[in-house]
């Protein structure tokens, strides 16, 4: 059973409080790395302090989330007014009763939303982004749903007709091909018993809430996701929230992290793509006066087999292929220097405090989106659905008209 509707006054009271904190607190998760590179760093007692601290003990800040590491009283409070701020009532969690495909991940997200829409059998769904129509059918074949899938990808339409036509018997499903806009108008959903969006990035989200509003879908269920793709003030929706509250998508990543413990392992692979990237950047900015930000994307484990210098060179080559390659042992002698340990000390830090203010990011983002319905005349919860351990985005946003 689901916890009921959390009231307006709530949600805005909610919202105003982390608005106060985001403020307060913004250069600690909003700046840009390539300043820092450039010598802008942000000055702060609790950087120093985590900056000062032993390889293990910011290892334990940061993957095993011991944030008492940092001994500091308003810290402490801080974390607190955090765990407080950032939590939202929860389901149940269920055992994987229903055999699905996919892996650990997906299977389990499945038995939850299976065990969330139980009382809606048998209505009509659309899916919103629904790909090749895996929910779609999933929801037409466990709760005997008129399913139906949003998409803007002709090929994945394709994709998902094929698939589902091979079936026995062969799936019902049909198919929307829609670049869903903010100002959309599609005459087949007015009045429509649910529309789903799981793991709807940045404004795609936005834009289905506002479309459903506007065609009077009797029920919303959205799970949010990628808030760094979120373009202009999407953040700041309903006519309650902080127009002066500015989010750049430095900011808004650290919502679309995961805020469970992490594995040492894991937490050391990271660092070690960490060391080599900004060494990189900072060897460019030294001695080439760059500090252009290359979206490089290369994150493959073998690349971070090869010692600094290799790696280097491989990657000068693709993105700086105006640089020329410097001599045999120099990058390797660079990578040690005090000043660039220092400079990597101050990141491995700087992005280990902005992760604690990720459940804060996102929870205003959610509690604006609820206010948005709320003044679309829905009534609006968000609920804790999926174990984060397994699915990070795992609120939903729940609006029944």
């Amino acid at each position: 059973m689901f916890p009921r509707y959390i009231t307006k006054a709530n949600f805005e009271d909610r919202l105003n409080r982390i608005s106060s904190i985001l403020k307060t607190y913004l250069p600690l998760f909003s700046s840009w790395d390539m300043d820092a590179i450039g010598g802008d760093k942000v000055n702060h007692k609790w950087l120093d302090q985590l900056s000062s601290m032993t390889k293990d003990d910011l290892a334990q800040f940061d993957a095993n989330r011991k944030y008492s590491n940092l001994d500091d009283p308003l810290w402490m409070d801080l974390q607190d007014e955090i765990k407080e701020l950032s939590r939202f009532s929860s389901s149940s969690l269920v055992p994987n009763r229903i055999q699905t495909i996919g892996n650990q991940k997906k299977q389990h997200e499945l038995n939850q939303l299976f065990e969330l829409l139980i009382n809606d059998q048998k209505k009509t769904a659309f899916d919103f982004g629904g790909g090749v129509g895996n929910l779609a059918y999933f929801l037409e074949k466990e709760l005997e749903m008129d399913s139906r899938v949003i998409e803007k990808d002709h090929k994945l339409i394709e994709s998902g007709k094929i698939k589902l036509s091979k079936l026995t018997p062969p799936s019902k499903l049909s198919f929307y091909q829609e670049d869903i806009k903010s100002e959309s108008k599609m005459p087949f959903l007015m009045d429509s018993d649910m529309a789903i969006g799981l793991h709807t990035c940045g404004n795609f989200a936005t834009n289905m809430f506002r479309v459903c509003a506007n065609h009077k879908v009797k029920k919303i269920v959205n799970f949010g996701c990628c808030y760094s793709k979120i373009e202009g003030d999407e953040y700041n929706l309903s006519s309650a929230s902080d127009k002066s509250l500015l989010l750049n998508s430095r900011a808004l990543s650290c919502a679309t992290l995961g805020f469970e413990k992490v594995p040492i392992e894991f937490y050391d692979y990271r660092c070690k793509i960490m060391d080599y990237k900004y060494s990189l950047y900072h060897w460019v900015y030294l001695n080439h006066g760059s500090t252009d930000f290359k979206p490089m994307s290369n994150s493959r484990r073998s690349l971070y087999k090869l010692d600094f210098e290799e790696f280097s060179k491989m990657t000068l080559t693709k993105f700086f292929s105006d640089i020329p390659i410097p001599k045999l042992g120099e990058l390797n002698t660079f990578f040690q220097t005090q000043k660039n340990q220092s400079l990597l000390k101050y990141f491995k830090s700087y992005y280990a405090l902005s992760r604690y203010f990720g459940p804060l990011i996102e929870s205003y983002i959610l509690c604006d989106r609820a206010l948005f319905l709320k003044e679309k005349n829905y009534n609006v919860d968000i609920i804790e659905v999926f174990d984060p351990s397994l699915s990070p985005r795992n609120k939903a946003i729940i609006a029944t008209l």
